[in-house]
């Protein structure tokens, strides 16, 4: 049942296709501004390779921790065209005035890391991309992680209906994690194509459930509030794995202009 309500929470993000005026142009990449699809996006990941709110925690941009142990994460998302938060409307897709996205992440452990596939939906379109991450930790608590966001290359980088808009979205990127404190983490990375002017994040824990984000993903400073359920029902465990779901939203700003809401189910 829980996995048939995931697929069900991919598949709403198909009602959105529609890009932001401030976000669209040239090699500005509207459609990876908002939930990356990437660790760490909407959903908490510790050094340990467990999605956590405790652990590093962004919006738009990779952490250096990946999930490992099988764990997995569906993460749906809406940028509105301004600053207030909008929600998805059924009386159809052009009264939603956002840009939906969906998100679907699996980690296991690889060698002497650890490593995450993800799948994205990007429009009502159906236009979709992989991602995939690598990473080592030292000392419990400093991730590496290399990765490739949209292997494929067809997210679009300007914007659709803009000049541009063909030339491959494919973007490959290192960044690495520290955990300065408990619930305190700071990440920094640089790339290529999306991620070509540098990114950094920056998580902080303020009380048990709750979480604050700043970020600057090479276009603009992100910032906002992440509020976990921590672990729901009872133990289970797969291959020995204790493995409990966990909600959590985030609710933030973009370029200071547009507001954006995730909902992410971890397990």
């Amino acid at each position: 049942m829980m996995r048939a309500g995931l697929v069900a929470l991919f598949a709403a993000s198909a009602g959105v296709a529609f890009g932001q005026a401030g976000l669209n142009g040239p090699d500005r990449y509207p459609q990876f501004r908002g939930i990356s699809g990437l660790p760490g996006s909407g959903v908490g990941v510790t050094a340990d390779g467990r999605f956590s709110l405790s652990g590093a925690l962004s919006y738009t941009t990779p952490i250096g921790f990946t999930p490992g142990k099988g764990q997995m994460s569906a993460v749906l998302g809406l940028i509105s065209q301004d600053r207030q938060f909008r929600f998805f409307n059924n009386d159809g897709i052009d009264k939603s005035e956002g840009n939906g996205t969906g998100t679907f992440l699996v980690g296991f452990d690889l060698l002497d890391g650890r490593a995450a596939i993800g799948a994205m939906l990007l429009s009502g379109a159906w236009d979709t991309g992989l991602n995939a991450q690598y990473s080592r930790t030292f000392d419990d608590r400093i991730g590496v992680a290399i990765g490739i966001q949209d292997a494929g290359g067809g997210g679009g980088s300007a914007g659709t209906g803009i000049p541009g808009d063909a030339r491959s979205s494919m973007t490959l990127y290192a960044v690495t994690t520290a955990r300065f404190a408990d619930g305190v983490h700071a990440s920094v990375g640089l790339g290529n194509r999306r991620f070509r002017h540098g990114f950094m994040n920056v998580s902080a824990d303020i009380g048990r459930s709750a979480k604050a984000v700043l970020e600057h993903d090479g276009w603009s400073w992100n910032y906002g509030f992440a509020f976990g359920t921590g672990p729901i029902g009872r133990d289970d465990t797969w291959e020995g794995n204790a493995r409990r779901p966990e909600a959590t939203v985030f609710l933030g700003i973009i370029q200071g202009r547009y507001a954006g809401w995730s909902l992410g189910v971890s397990f």
